[in-house]
């Protein structure tokens, strides 16, 4: 019945949805990259210009800023890009420390990453001013630096839960224990099954009735060994 219960909970597969995460890391810092690029090359070209977007002949008196300000998050782009595919790669593996030690490293990492680039962001548009809402490139850059900073703190939090997760299967050894079949992600499943209230109130029933059968063997152990006790004694009486 506990086991029943244990089984049948409900929860979020943090190993499917860590890997997803780093999907989308891997993807938006592509895109990330190359609008900086972009905007790279409107600075430097005279024939290419972005429709849509501050004229680069008017802010050339902070081109130089703009323009290492660019070169500096495209680098900071194809790193995390980067850190994400090794994780990625880590996270098929069954080893839990290696996993947690990746994991641990892209968290601190990512942090950081979106940091910086909400310092870079903050300037950018801080210069761009009434701008962002007049040209609709700078508009369209503005809410997708919004959009891809509140998925980015999402990533973290769920990369550091992952941790946890993997923590937690460490300690129960979840991973080897029979019925899970090696498998990552009923791993998770039962992780986060065993940690939800439904899974701690069946964990504590598992253990309630383990407890009373220990306790019924111990009963029958008494038994037997008096009753062994006692079959001694009288041939001892009888000898």
């Amino acid at each position: 019945m506990a086991k029943c219960a244990l089984t049948k909970c409900c929860c979020f597969d943090l190993h499917s949805g860590t890997l997803g995460c780093l999907i989308y890391v891997m993807i938006s810092t592509l895109i990330a990259a190359a609008l900086a690029l972009v905007d790279l090359v409107d600075m430097n070209s005279s024939t290419f210009k972005i429709s849509g977007s501050f004229p680069a002949e008017f802010r050339i008196h902070i081109n130089d800023v703009m323009e290492h300000l660019d070169r500096a998050i495209v680098v900071c782009h194809l790193l995390i890009f980067l850190i994400a595919i090794l994780t990625f790669v880590v996270s098929q593996n069954e080893d839990t420390k290696l996993n947690v030690c990746a994991l641990l490293f892209f968290t601190i990492v990512m942090s950081l990453y979106i940091l910086f680039e909400f310092a870079m962001n903050m300037y950018f548009f801080t210069w761009m001013n009434h701008n962002i809402f007049i040209l609709p490139y700078i508009c369209f850059l503005w809410i997708f630096w919004i959009v891809r900073t509140i998925v980015n703190i999402l990533v973290v939090v769920v990369a550091h839960s992952r941790i946890i997760d993997l923590k937690f299967q460490k300690k129960y050894d979840l991973l080897n224990m029979p019925g899970v079949n090696h498998s990552l992600t009923a791993a998770s499943e039962l992780s986060c099954s065993m940690r939800s209230v439904a899974g701690q109130q069946a964990i504590r029933a598992m253990s309630s009735q383990r407890l009373y059968a220990s306790r019924q063997s111990l009963q029958q152990s008494s038994r037997s060994l008096n009753r062994s006790n006692v079959s001694l004694n009288r041939g001892a009486v009888n000898f």
